[in-house]
């Protein structure tokens, strides 16, 4: 039977509650997906940030019609830095609410703390454990 992968938000916990530097850069490489880097650069990449509007208010829905690990690409076309969505800013903003709407509400709240730079206030993750896991990318 296929082993199930961890939604975002369970990596993330799963990462937070480790103790040691080297699990934590350990559980991010194996958890790895585009979702969690693309949450993780959102955060913590000084040029990527969401474009800016009035802060919108998540409708959490009771049964997530989607998942992040399937909706990451839209948070590169809501941001500056990560491929700007073309419209109007009413426009990206009804785009982001109904990417909030569609995902778990845990996955949501990281989304609206990593546009904000405030990950780190809800998981002990580190920009240096991250960059250590994901040298690859680039943080600058």
């Amino acid at each position: 039977m296929a082993k199930k992968e961890l939604e975002v938000y369970e990596v993330l916990q799963k990462v937070s509650r480790a103790r040691k530097h080297e699990t934590k850069v350990s559980n991010l490489q194996k958890n790895a997906s585009p979702a969690l880097r693309t949450l993780l650069l959102l955060n913590y990449h000084p040029d990527m940030k969401l474009v800016k509007f009035e802060p919108v208010k998540h409708l959490e829905t009771e049964t997530p019609s989607s998942s992040l690990r399937i909706e990451y690409a839209k948070l590169g076309t809501l941001t500056e830095g990560g491929g700007k969505m073309k419209g109007t800013v009413e426009e990206i903003r009804q785009a982001y609410c109904a990417l909030l709407s569609s995902v778990h509400k845990e996955d949501a709240e990281d989304i609206i703390l990593s546009a904000e730079g405030r990950l780190s206030d809800k998981y002990q993750i580190s920009l240096e454990v991250v960059k250590e896991a994901y040298s690859e990318l680039s943080w600058e």
